[in-house]
This record gives structure tokens, sequence and C-alpha cells, in this order.
């Protein structure tokens, strides 16, 4: 394997849209629409274009328009020219679904979350969402960022798709702490150097 991560771009919009269209949840169709969009949607929103209709053609416009406007952040992950990874990493405050939730809503540092990773169905297992998480924190650290914050799932990681935010295994042994329990997650922190 041949990998590379790089911060999504506008001049990389075609390839994260083709890793939706066709990769990502190829194994997994009912999670097909998603295009990585759940954690930007207000809760309270309109569901024909949120989560409720599940609309593809709509919530991949939407994730376009959201990337050109530097509003959806994060990595792409690449061996060779073939997207095999995504991490939607960014601004805490610029995911309605964090804002809204008041047991991850907690303080008022700069803090830059990670709320999914995506990895291709044949190359899950292989370190992939570990570097690009590596990537999130190498980056923030130079963005001004206090911490870094993820949300992993309790439990083993055995069910890939109960998984998406990040095993809690990887966060620990990237330096990540548990600052707040949650049923059935825990929210984990890395304070970054000044």
């Amino acid at each position: 394997m041949n990998l590379t991560i790089k911060a999504l771009t506008p001049a990389l919009v075609d390839d994260y849209l083709s890793f939706f269209d066709t990769v990502a949840f190829s194994d997994h169709e009912a999670w097909a629409g998603c295009y990585c969009l759940f954690y930007h949607t207000d809760p309270a929103g309109d569901a024909t274009e949120d989560t409720g209709a599940w609309n593809t053609a709509v919530r991949r416009a939407r994730a376009e328009r959201m990337i050109w406007d530097g509003a959806l952040t994060g990595y792409l992950a690449y061996d060779g020219d073939a997207v095999v990874g995504w991490c939607n990493a960014g601004e805490k405050r610029s995911f309605c679904r964090l804002r809204a939730d008041s047991s991850l809503w907690f303080d008022t540092e700069k803090v830059k979350s990670v709320v999914c990773f995506t990895v291709a169905p044949d190359m899950r297992g292989r370190g992939i969402a570990a570097a690009l998480l590596k990537k999130v924190v190498e980056d923030a650290a130079g963005q001004g960022y206090a911490y870094v914050e993820g949300y992993p799932a309790d439990g083993d990681g055995a069910d890939a798709f109960r998984h998406y935010h990040g095993h809690p295994e990887m966060f620990e042994k990237q330096g990540f702490v548990p600052v707040r329990r949650l049923e059935g997650r825990t929210v984990v922190r890395k304070r970054l150097k000044a």
C-alpha cells in the first residue's frame, strides 16, 4: 500500500464524490446516500434534504457545495490514485448535531472534532483510519486548536458500522484521553501543544 493523506479542497471534490458514489458504502447500501453530511444537518431541520428522505441527489449536491464553500472539511486517504478512506474533521462549532446535543457541547475551547471515518471495504484493518487521525492531529496543532476531540463507540471493533467514529483503542494509542462518558460512547480529547 502506498498511502497518502490529503486535506479535502475543492480541487479534490470529484475524488470525494466518486468515493461516496461507488466505494464508501458498497457493502452497506443503507448508508449509501450519506455523503458524510449527518453531523452537518440540523436535527430539527427539513427531513426532505437531510436524513429523513436520504435523497441521494440532493445530499450529493449539498456535499459538493459545502466542499466548494469550505464548510465540509476533512482528509482523503489515497492508495496510489485511488481514494481508500475519508475522515470528517473540522471546527467543532461547524457540526450542527454537536451543537444541538448538550452532552457533547460543554465548553468554549477551540476544538477540532473528528466525527466520522469511512474506509473502503477491502482496505479495512490496515491502519488507514489511524493514519487519517494522525494527520488531523498534526494539522490541528498548526491551525490554532487547543484540542482534537473524538466520539468513539464503546466495545470491540467487530462491527465496522458501529465504529464509524473510530475505535477507542485507536484514539488511546494516539494519546487521547476520556473527558466524558456517555451511554454507548466516550468523548475523548488530545490536548495540543501551545
